[in-house]
């Protein structure tokens, strides 16, 4: 049946599967694209290469992957939802399939998210767990880089503490 004039013809096709070249010279081209400040078009890229991976599986952990480096593109554009939607996806793509470093990875980026957002105490657990699954999926790159990244995340002041058995400054009841 043809849509009416005006009306939009809604493609129920699935989209055309890519070959295992095709998804690797896509990630590379979004690989180069990120590394030039590219981001929209690196997102694409990694989209284009996600939605031509295989439905059945064999490529879970490259799915995982490529969520999180469409995360990072839209992080890098500034869409922080998007980042953390992606970054969920990626996460949930890996617990599935048991890739304790794709859990890291997902884990790692979430932190590196809510740091972005200043929730520090949740980027901070964030990077403990990350490093935990890194240590699992014998990834050390990603092991290092929490274990850095960890004591990078700045901590609000509070005020000095006292020593024992000095006493405390006066009260001034909201006066200077």
């Amino acid at each position: 049946m043809r849509p009416s004039r005006g009306q939009v013809r809604e493609d129920t096709r699935p989209p055309a599967r890519v070959d295992a070249r095709s998804t690797d010279a896509l990630v590379a081209a979004g690989q180069d694209a990120s590394l030039r400040g590219q981001h929209d078009e690196a997102r694409q890229l990694f989209e284009r290469a996600f939605h031509g991976l295989n439905r059945d599986g064999s490529q879970a952990t490259l799915s995982s992957s490529l969520l999180r480096w469409i995360a990072r593109a839209h992080q890098l554009g500034g869409d922080v939802d998007a980042a953390l939607d992606c970054v969920a996806a990626a996460l949930a793509v890996a617990v599935v399939i048991g890739d304790h470093a794709g859990i890291g990875h997902a884990l790692n980026h979430e932190g590196i998210l809510r740091c972005q957002q200043g929730r520090l105490d949740e980027a901070e657990r964030l990077y403990v767990l990350a490093r935990g699954r890194a240590t699992r999926g014998d990834d050390v790159k990603l092991k290092a880089h929490c274990l850095a990244t960890t004591f990078h995340v700045p901590k609000p002041k509070t005020p000095a503490a006292r020593a024992p058995g000095t006493p405390a400054p006066p009260a001034t009841g909201g006066k200077p």
